[in-house]
């Protein structure tokens, strides 16, 4: 599960670099469309942050119940 979750965060930021690009090309020709690809940009970056701390909270208390049954 673990995996599946970090691979979902690099998707995260694999579709932010594609919001970014596209609002780069998009720039001069329609601008309020390039500001929508810039905010899902800046929301995809804030959710891979997001599940990564998530991610590290689930290790580490999947790591404690471990040590608690030893």
């Amino acid at each position: 599960m673990i995996k599946y979750l970090k691979l979902s965060g690099i998707a995260y930021l694999l579709l932010a670099a594609f919001s970014v690009y596209t609002a780069i090309s998009r720039w001069e020709t329609d601008r309020e469309n390039a500001y929508i690809f810039l905010g899902f940009s800046v929301v995809l970056v804030f959710l891979f942050f997001f599940k990564r701390k998530f991610i590290k909270r689930y290790e580490e208390r999947a790591e404690n119940e471990r040590h608690s049954k030893e």
